[in-house]
């Protein structure tokens, strides 16, 4: 499957099945893969609160890009470590609203993802690769507990994100992010008098 079709199914499914004998969109094929992912973010954005950030395409066909590999490398269980970070490259843009949620639109089954190459191999460097990105990348990867995330700042100077992103936190529960106090504030000016309704744990959190 190539990178076009996988996105498609992403998209239209959520499954994130790949057909590992075949290579990604060869280049005169990116234009179809990023037109995907643009229709996407135009329906994704509906569903967003507020304004949502701009569509970054360089984000948004690195993100696909990078979750197609990794399924790749989560099925292949033979890669060596130097296979897995040269197939598994860093986003080498400029981190903003737009690249933020631009990746998200692909990046956001990183946690389930994640989830399941822990549940095959805990101590794999296929996990610890994935653990460095979805520290990076937070906004994708609320419900992985990390130790420290980075770019939390450029997600609370956006007001879309930075509503969907609380939201995202208490949906999920995740202790860890609500750890922040700058987070915690966040959740308890959402949340309000329903907090303990919603979440009661979190009062025990700071």
């Amino acid at each position: 499957m190539k990178l076009t079709l996988f996105i498609a199914d992403v998209l239209t499914t959520g499954q994130i099945t790949v057909d590992q004998q075949e290579e990604t969109d060869a280049d005169n094929e990116q234009d179809t893969a990023i037109s995907l992912l643009q229709q996407f973010y135009q329906q994704d954005r509906l569903e967003m609160p507020a304004a949502a950030p701009e569509f970054d395409w360089e984000a948004a066909y690195w993100a696909a890009g990078y979750l197609y590999q990794a399924i790749i490398l989560t099925v292949n269980r033979d890669a060596d470590p130097d296979t897995i970070k040269e197939q598994l490259k860093p986003y080498p843009g400029t981190m903003h609203a737009g690249a933020i949620y631009s990746a998200d639109l692909i990046l956001r089954h990183l946690t389930r993802l994640l989830h399941l190459v822990k549940g095959l191999a805990p101590a794999d460097i296929l996990v610890q690769e994935l653990n460095a990105t979805a520290a990076i990348w937070p906004f994708s990867s609320v419900g992985i507990e990390l130790n420290n995330v980075t770019n939390e700042e450029l997600i609370f100077l956006h007001p879309s994100l930075r509503t969907a992103y609380v939201d995202r936190i208490i949906a999920a529960k995740d202790r860890k992010r609500a750890d922040s106090p700058m987070v915690m504030e966040q959740i308890k000016a959402t949340a309000g008098e329903y907090m303990n309704r919603i979440w009661p744990e979190a009062e025990l959190i700071n």
